[in-house]
């Protein structure tokens, strides 16, 4: 790897359009402010666009033993249009180049061999693809559809294209590359491939990174993210190739140091049963390669507070990825304890609260509620509760190093918090003060107050 892209002068018109797609253009310092805003509003499309920057860590990392793959696929599927996942997807493009549709961003539309040829031509750049329902399999998915879109993920984690023969049956040169590709679609790409543990832990799914609202603001600021990209792009990458130069080539072993520890962080925050270790460790090397690429654009813009910016965006993802791998038996006791740790330490702003019954009450109004409150006391289905608000909780347990998602699954689970009528283990509860000021009915999650404070504040 170079400290800059080198690109060959025998270049088709399509490779040259995907060369020039990777020039800058507009002020570096108005992309910068209005990205990093971004990355601290959304979190999870900071680490994206630092994975987007992490794809020249891949080859290093397997030419020392950490990884296993050459590349995966990153998305972040959702049904809902108008959300923002196409705008996320140009935000992340715009770190290399320009994000329309055309020039980084690539369509789907095109064959096995097609992709191969973008991705041997990338390298060791990320491989941007718009609006899955582009392939074949928009109506039905037949069996060719599925098979190509399983052997598109095989050929990114191999790094390789298919073996083939010329015309005159001797061997093509087989291409190369290191690529983690980017998808923006309504459904998830393993709703259409062949699933099989190995696919299934080649396709990193998050959340989409801009939200799921659909209200009038949110598409105000999507559109201000949007027009920004789409004018001043190109620079951050830039200036993040020397950074990552510097690392893999003249300190190599801070990069590694840098990556084992954030690897053994997220490892241990998935809590995983010890049948899913091997797989929470596995996707953790690979979120870990976003967080290095974060890491060196953040620190090469100057930012700062780089590192925590970092964490945090990646800590995001990393709760999304492994929402679905079963949590380890004991979790939600080591859990619960640290949530009774918390109340315990938060009685002043707990007691604050006066019961208020909660059964059929539907008020969907819910007001913003002061950092410094925990949650309240609230009888829920006849039950002395504890109503605890889910992002301050969420704080606390990352401090400790657990997830409040794979808890929460846990201790669903177990019945150890009170849901709605329809599972879900959040729930709108009713809380006023004790002075008499009302804080709506926000959305928290509910503990039975004789499981967290002792039987004798049960009934």
């Amino acid at each position: 790897m170079g400290e800059t892209v080198v690109w060959s002068e025998n270049l088709t018109a399509e490779e040259r359009a995907i060369r020039d797609s990777f020039m800058p253009r507009g002020s570096y310092e108005v992309q910068r402010d209005a990205l990093v805003e971004a990355f601290h509003k959304w979190p999870r499309l900071g680490w994206e666009a630092g994975s987007a920057a992490g794809t020249w860590f891949i080859m290093p990392l397997l030419q020392r033993g950490k990884l296993d793959i050459h590349g995966w696929v990153v998305e972040h599927p959702h049904e809902r249009a108008g959300i923002g996942k196409s705008t996320a997807m140009e935000a992340v493009a715009s770190i290399w180049g320009d994000p329309t549709v055309g020039r980084l961003i690539r369509s789907w539309n095109g064959t096995l061999n097609y992709l191969e040829s973008q991705m041997a031509f990338l390298h060791d750049l990320p491989l941007f693809l718009e609006e899955l329902q582009g392939t074949k399999s928009t109506a039905r998915i037949d069996e060719r559809s599925a098979a190509e879109l399983t052997a598109f993920i095989h050929a990114l984690a191999l790094g390789r294209g298919r073996g083939r023969l010329n015309r005159d049956a001797t061997m093509r040169i087989t291409s190369e590359y290191n690529v983690i590709a980017f998808v923006a679609a309504e459904r998830s790409i393993l709703d259409y491939a062949r699933t099989t543990e190995g696919v299934r832990d080649r396709v990193l799914t998050i959340k989409p990174p801009l939200g799921t609202e659909k209200t009038l603001e949110a598409a105000r600021e999507n559109d201000r993210l949007r027009e920004i990209v789409h004018q001043h792009y190109g620079h951050m990458g830039d200036r993040t190739k020397p950074v990552i130069y510097d690392l893999v080539v003249r300190r190599p072993d801070e990069m590694v140091k840098r990556y084992d520890t954030m690897c053994a962080v997220l490892t241990t925050m998935a809590r995983v049963g010890a049948e899913q270790a091997g797989r929470a460790a596995r996707l953790a090397k690979r979120v870990a390669v976003g967080w290095l690429g974060l890491v060196a654009m953040l620190e090469a813009c100057a930012v700062e507070d780089a590192r925590d910016l970092a964490r945090t965006c990646t800590l995001m993802a990393w709760r999304d990825i492994v929402e679905g791998i079963p949590a380890a038996d004991n979790v939600r006791d080591q859990g619960l304890d640290i949530v009774r740790e918390y109340v315990a330490a938060h009685q002043a702003q707990v007691a604050g609260f006066e019961p208020v019954a909660s059964e059929g009450y539907h008020d969907r109004v819910t007001y913003r509620i002061p950092s410094e409150y925990v949650g309240g006391k609230a009888v829920v289905d006849g039950v002395e509760c504890i109503a605890v608000f889910p992002e301050a909780l969420a704080r606390f347990l990352e401090s400790r190093g657990m997830s409040l998602d794979t808890l929460r699954r846990a201790w669903n689970e177990a019945g150890m918090i009170v849901t709605d009528a329809s599972g879900r283990t959040s729930r709108t509860v009713r809380l006023r003060r004790r002075d008499g000021e009302s804080l709506g009915s926000p959305r928290c999650i509910v503990f039975r107050q004789a499981d967290l404070l002792g039987d004798e504040h049960g009934e």
